[in-house]
């Protein structure tokens, strides 16, 4: 075989083999004062500080690129966004708060792109489904949850990214309020 050949086999078994991978969902409680959000998050996988992230980064980007429908976007972009969510608790466990703090604002991030996918499908005439809806609904309420548990519980100099991910979390219900 040539090594071009060769090498579009071996990326092609490499990705086939990091995208049909699939892990049972485990919640994941985060203690709150207030009330508690029905939303299991999805299992994140490796966390950022794993030497084989970019390659789970790569995947995702990939998956996401290769998605041309806005409402599977969405789909896709909420689920990374839950992950990073999930990611974010972890670190925060292992009192890694600054890595934790840049994975709640990447989460706001790919959340906010999520509803960036429904508006263009709303604009191209195909609006999600009341029940999609609701899930972001959910799901922002339980980032959201998150965020207060985080910032209630990290050290003082590692509060900006996680004071940050707040402003954009509420901004984001506001945007969500509209559909």
């Amino acid at each position: 075989m040539t090594r071009l050949r060769l090498a579009s086999l071996m990326a092609t078994l490499f990705f086939f083999a990091f995208a049909t991978i699939v892990l049972p969902a485990s919640p994941q409680e985060v203690s709150v004062s207030a009330e508690q959000v029905e939303y299991t998050l999805p299992y994140h996988g490796i966390l950022p500080d794993h030497p084989l992230f970019f390659l789970k980064n790569t995947r995702d980007n990939l998956w996401l690129f290769l998605s041309r429908d806005n409402i599977k976007k969405a789909e896709l972009l909420l689920l990374f966004s839950d992950k990073r969510a999930g990611m974010a608790i972890s670190l925060s466990k292992k009192g890694k708060w600054e890595e934790a703090g840049i994975a709640l604002t990447g989460s706001e991030s790919k959340f906010s792109s999520a509803i960036d996918a429904i508006d263009n499908a709303r604009k191209q005439g195909a609006p999600p489904g009341s029940d999609f809806i609701q899930t972001l609904k959910l799901s922002n309420a339980k980032h959201r949850q998150i965020i207060e548990s985080l910032l209630k519980d990290s050290p003082a100099g590692n509060r900006t990214e996680v004071e940050s991910a707040l402003k954009t979390n509420i901004s984001l219900k506001d945007r969500l309020s509209r559909f």
